[in-house]
């Protein structure tokens, strides 16, 4: 009997060893989990903001008006990485295709994690539309 109570002794510290060597690598999955998040919602976000800027400049033709509404819309993201450009720029008439292009370079912002994502990431979306007015 005495045999088998020294065999579990000896296996007192096993998890609490394992659980050590575990963490860390738990860890890092779970950042990497939280950033590829912060990456989709931009993404969500500049896809939304395109077909915004790209509505409002179907109805208005106002270019000044596609930013502010590509701006408003993204409020949550730094406006220094963001690149908007606006396809044709001038002399639209009604019935032309407007097309509104974002692209955004979105910041590591976990700094553990920034060896496991490339450095050169940009997303890039774009809406078409219809001009409904001059």
């Amino acid at each position: 009997m005495n045999n088998i109570s020294v065999l579990f002794r000896k296996e007192d510290g096993q998890s609490a060893t394992e659980f050590a060597l575990v963490l860390p690598i738990i860890l890092i999955v779970i950042l990497v989990i939280v950033q590829s998040g912060i990456i989709v919602n931009a993404q969500l976000v500049i896809t939304h903001a395109a077909r915004e800027g790209a509505r409002d400049g179907s109805v208005t033709n106002n270019n000044s008006k596609i930013i502010n509404s590509i701006r408003n819309s993204t409020r949550i993201l730094d406006h220094n990485m963001l690149n908007i450009s606006i396809d044709p720029s001038s002399g639209r008439k009604i019935g032309d295709y407007l097309t509104v292009s974002i692209e955004y370079k979105p910041p590591i912002v976990i700094p553990i994690i920034k060896s496991f994502f490339p450095s050169n990431i940009r997303l890039r979306s774009s809406a078409t539309m219809r001009i409904e007015k001059e």
